[in-house]
């Protein structure tokens, strides 16, 4: 979901992150988990690149990135630890992805410019452990 520039992405009811893109090509997002008392801040992190959108695993436990480039950064959200960024596989362009489990995204993306002769339209699959299709 976006709003006004706003980033969120939900999982299960039990964790909230709001990211939101910074002109200085770097992103923040801030990760909140239900307690009794309501939703509790819990760490913040930092996006490379200006935020196209977030994708949270169904757990809850991993977090996907996207930057206006559509290059796919992974992180921890309950330690904030950045995981590999995820292979691109020769795409110019990743339309969307979600995740499948907690370790594997499934995208979809352009191999070249969309609309083009020689341009491919790719369904890929990635392993968030190590970034690789």
């Amino acid at each position: 979901m976006q709003a006004s520039g706003l980033h969120i992405a939900t999982a299960a009811g039990e964790v909230a992150v709001l990211g939101k893109g910074l002109e200085n090509a770097t992103s923040v997002a801030f990760v909140l988990r239900s307690s009794p008392a309501g939703p509790v801040f819990t760490l913040s992190l930092k996006i490379p690149g200006y935020l196209g959108w977030l994708r949270l695993s169904p757990d809850g436990q991993r977090l996907a990135a996207v930057d206006q480039y559509r290059t796919v950064t992974t992180f921890d959200t309950t330690t904030g630890q950045r995981l590999p960024t995820c292979d691109s596989d020769g795409l110019r362009t990743c339309w969307d992805l979600g995740w499948l489990d907690r370790d594997h995204l499934v995208g979809i993306g352009t191999k070249g410019f969309r609309g083009e002769p020689d341009a491919e339209e790719r369904i890929v699959l990635w392993d968030a452990n190590s970034g690789r299709v």
